[in-house]
């Protein structure tokens, strides 16, 4: 009881705020995910919370089975003594048992001795590094200047409307900080966004309980929105069992991703704005998932077998992807705006699959699984300037000034906002969806108050 009313006083969440981005922009859109607006520090703690709550494996049901049975036998006891006071014994602790109480209260006192000393060593040897949101409570012997100590359990930076061009271009550096804080192997959860990460270390290997992985706008080559993160080691997810989401967002640089054979628990995959990705990895492994978005991947011309998935209850496919009008699972349709040349990512115009070919042919389970999400799997035009955005400019961010939501000018558009999209910084944004979001919101009293100086033109 206590730890669900610290989880009901602590985290907030503004419901009516994702009521209005489900009804305002189209299946698959980054607004319509929870985590997205959901505050990611509260979120995390409040995951961690509840999951000392949840029986996760066996050990944890019979200790904890055990534990019932134990007090019930106890109480049990106390009944009947209580019933029938002529069984009770002349003493609780009678006086030849002093040195068994003497063991028993010295195990108390060294059992919070204990406890006092690994909350504050691991406390010490995280004063560092305040991206360490949530950490494990270990006795640790905290060396002089040591950064690498710190049993850290969620790493959590970001900035999710950056202000300045040179702020999206020179974003901060957290390669060492991924480093310093993975070595201890305690990771579990890791979310950055607009950060520059030269490359994923090898010190997430260590990693193997890792549960949440968002790595968002991350950037691989600084000042250059197509030298994002490049790649991925091919081995990265083979021990990381535990991982059970993982969103990967705005790396146009990347080709190609590791093998999914290793996340046996992936219940969420979000793939996103990777515009050189050619194909997927065998899902064969991920029986588990749940939810699987696939949006902004214009090159994937198919798709692997699909009928391990039993358990999938949202698939949405946004933005071109070719397999969708290429002749891979109907027939082929050149005219369709996902076959022709992408208007933002300049991908050329698809070719049909061949009709008698060998490789690249949808079994039945994929079909049949295609099936079951008619309305949000290949069911729109291609994306188009407007609708999606492109990477921030300087003369689109200096409009805005930093200033959400502030009218601003477009050539070739009715109006437009100052938004940051998919957390890549404030600017100029035609893209109309924002627009009635942020207007439903006034209109319904939702979300941030609104400033009439500023958003008089919204209905303020």
């Amino acid at each position: 009881m206590l730890v669900l009313s610290y989880c009901l006083s602590t985290f907030h969440f503004d419901r009516a705020k994702l009521a209005i981005n489900l009804t305002v922009f189209p299946p698959g859109s980054f607004e319509q995910s929870a985590s997205v607006l959901a505050d990611p520090v509260q979120t995390g703690v409040i995951y961690k919370c509840l999951k000392w709550l949840r029986i996760a494996s066996v050990l944890d049901f019979f200790t904890r089975v055990g534990v019932n049975l134990s007090l019930c036998f106890q109480m049990r006891h106390a009944v009947s003594l209580i019933q029938d006071p002529r069984a009770r014994l002349t003493s609780v602790y009678p006086k030849n048992h002093r040195v068994s109480a003497a063991f028993f209260v010295l195990f108390a006192v060294l059992i919070c001795v204990f406890v006092s000393e690994s909350v504050r060593t691991s406390a010490r040897a995280c004063e560092p590094h305040p991206e360490c949101v949530v950490n494990a409570h270990r006795w640790t012997r905290v060396a002089s200047g040591s950064l690498t100590q710190c049993p850290c359990l969620m790493l959590i930076d970001g900035d999710g409307a950056p202000k300045t061009f040179e702020e999206v271009t020179q974003p901060k550096d957290v390669t060492d900080k991924v480093t310093q804080l993975a070595t201890m192997g305690e990771l579990q959860t890791i979310q950055l966004t607009n950060r520059y990460l030269l490359t994923l270390p090898d010190e997430l290997r260590r990693c193997t309980e890792m549960k949440y992985l968002y790595v968002g706008y991350v950037r691989h080559v600084e000042g250059t929105f197509g030298s994002s993160l490049s790649a991925l080691p091919d081995d990265m997810f083979d021990d990381m069992s535990a991982l059970t989401f993982m969103h990967l967002g705005v790396h146009p640089g990347m080709q190609q991703l590791p093998s999914f054979a290793g996340l046996t628990s992936l219940q969420s995959l979000n793939l996103a704005v990777l515009p050189s990705l050619a194909a997927l990895p065998s899902v064969d492994s991920l029986h588990s998932l749940e939810r699987f978005v696939i949006a902004g991947l214009p090159l994937l011309d198919s798709m692997p077998d699909l009928t391990a998935i039993r358990k999938l209850k949202w698939f949405a496919v946004v933005d071109r992807g070719t397999w969708c009008c290429n002749g891979f699972y109907k027939p082929c349709n050149l005219s369709h705006s996902m076959c022709q040349v992408h208007q933002i990512w300049g991908t050329p115009a698809a070719t049909c699959l061949e009709p008698n070919r060998s490789e690249k042919v949808p079994t039945a389970g994929t079909l049949q699984l295609i099936a079951e999400f008619p309305f949000s799997v290949c069911a729109g035009e291609a994306l188009v300037p407007g609708i999606l955005e492109g990477p921030p400019t300087p003369e689109g961010m200096a409009q805005c000034n930093g200033t959400l939501y502030r009218q601003c000018e477009v050539s070739g558009y009715p109006e437009a906002m100052c938004y940051s999209a998919r957390f890549m910084g404030i600017t100029c944004d035609p893209n109309p969806f924002p627009i009635e979001m942020r207007r439903r919101q006034i209109a319904e009293g939702v979300g941030d108050s609104c400033d009439p100086e500023v958003e008089a033109w919204l209905g303020c």
